[in-house]
């Protein structure tokens, strides 16, 4: 994953949130970063939501199909990753016998978690390539926590597979937790 991979997140009305918002999220080695979408197309579903011309089941609608265009956009600038089509083929097996009957909340980020797995191995084939292969692989294009996800999936699949491969995750790295001192909390509740 040489590029920076962006996702985008739609934020529904409610808990204070009058319309919908689409957030860019941006991954780049170990920085994340938020930036609010403004375009027309969503100004033009919330000024209908809003006055009350569309309901918020057909204005979810929208914002998602905005979403699909956003998409498509972003990856016209990067070039398409080139993986194994054995890999996705596997895939699609996998997601029908395991995935299909579940009762999931969002389906797409449980297919987008299996999709980003399988990007992850790059052009290994799954059935064939030894655990260091895609061990070493998964190394080079995602780091810290960043792999915990990829390789609990990949071992879902490799069982799913029935072959006797267990990946190693790198270790946890815990998030830094900052306490405000007496001074500095005084002066962040002063400013308000």
């Amino acid at each position: 994953m040489g590029h920076t991979r962006v996702n985008f997140i739609m934020k529904k009305p409610g808990g204070g949130r009058k319309s919908f918002s689409i957030l860019r999220r941006t991954f780049s080695k170990d920085l994340v970063q938020y930036q609010v979408v403004k375009i027309e197309a969503l100004s033009a579903i919330n000024k209908a939501y809003l006055s009350g011309l569309q309901q918020y089941s057909e204005c979810e609608v929208s914002v998602r199909e905005v979403i699909k265009r956003l998409y498509a956009e972003e990856n016209r600038k990067y070039p398409a990753q080139v993986y194994n089509s054995q890999n996705r083929q596997l895939l699609e097996k996998y997601w029908k016998a395991e995935y299909v009957s579940r009762d999931l909340v969002d389906s797409c980020s449980a297919k987008n978690d299996l999709k980003r797995a399988i990007e992850a191995v790059g052009s290994l084939s799954l059935y064939s390539s030894s655990k260091e292969e895609i061990q070493n692989q998964i190394s080079k294009s995602l780091k810290g926590n960043q792999q915990r996800r990829v390789v609990s999936r990949l071992n879902q699949i490799l069982k799913f597979l029935g072959r006797d491969i267990k990946l190693r995750k790198d270790k946890s790295v815990p998030h830094e937790i900052r306490h405000l001192s007496l001074s500095e909390f005084y002066s962040v509740t002063l400013a308000l």
